[in-house]
């Protein structure tokens, strides 16, 4: 009987330990956390069906701000693989379509998607021979309706080079207000399940909503 209480204790003992290490891998924190603003012009509330709404970033050098440290952080080994997201928010189409056209300038291997209910999404890699992340991307809606402009991007090592980067990354928009009040003019019921997430992140500026008419 008392060993096979040890080895139940053993048991349980081994899966506390187990369990302890996988809490520690999901809770770690990154080595860097970057932030990038990008300009969107013109900016407005209310734009027409083939206006072009243009963002872009510019940068100097291959270089991120660190929010943890506050400092840039050189990353001459790398290069930004870009999502750019035009997404039709009210009302949302029935099925997938050309809601937007997205194109971006000295880019040769962006690729774009129609294929995700009210989602049109463009693709690209800044370039590892490129001496800076700037890119510039053209926004042009199709159709009418309350829509949203978001980005997403990620540090990818360039080929043969080695990976020791932990790190986060973070779009937002050089705006003063990115439409609040055209998210919230959107019958709630109409609004995403995940109540406050929207909110939250064009609060954030990582968001831009507008209307086309």
């Amino acid at each position: 009987m008392k060993t096979i209480q040890k080895s139940i204790l053993f048991l349980l003992t081994t899966s506390l330990i187990i369990m302890g290490f996988q809490c520690e891998e999901e809770v770690r924190e990154p080595d860097f956390a970057f932030s990038t603003a990008l300009k969107l012009s013109p900016y407005k509330k209310i734009y027409s069906i083939n206006d072009t709404i243009t963002v872009e970033l510019t940068t100097n050098n291959k270089q991120l701000l660190d929010r943890l440290s506050n400092s840039l952080i050189p990353l001459d080994t790398t290069q930004l693989a870009i999502n750019i997201f035009g997404i039709k928010r009210f009302p949302v189409p029935s099925l997938p379509e050309m809601l937007c056209d997205i194109q971006v300038e000295n880019i040769t291997n962006s690729t774009f998607d129609t294929s995700t209910l009210g989602n049109n999404r463009l693709y690209f890699l800044t370039g590892c021979l490129s001496p800076t992340f700037n890119f510039r991307a053209k926004f042009i809606p199709k159709k009418t309706g309350i829509f949203s402009i978001e980005l997403g991007s990620q540090i990818e090592y360039c080929p043969g080079k080695i990976k020791s980067l932990f790190a986060s990354s973070r779009f937002t928009f050089d705006l003063a207000d990115c439409n609040k009040d055209i998210w919230l003019a959107i019958p709630a019921s109409a609004r995403e399940r995940e109540t406050g997430y929207t909110d939250v992140r064009i609060d954030k500026k990582e968001i831009f909503i507008f209307k086309v008419e």
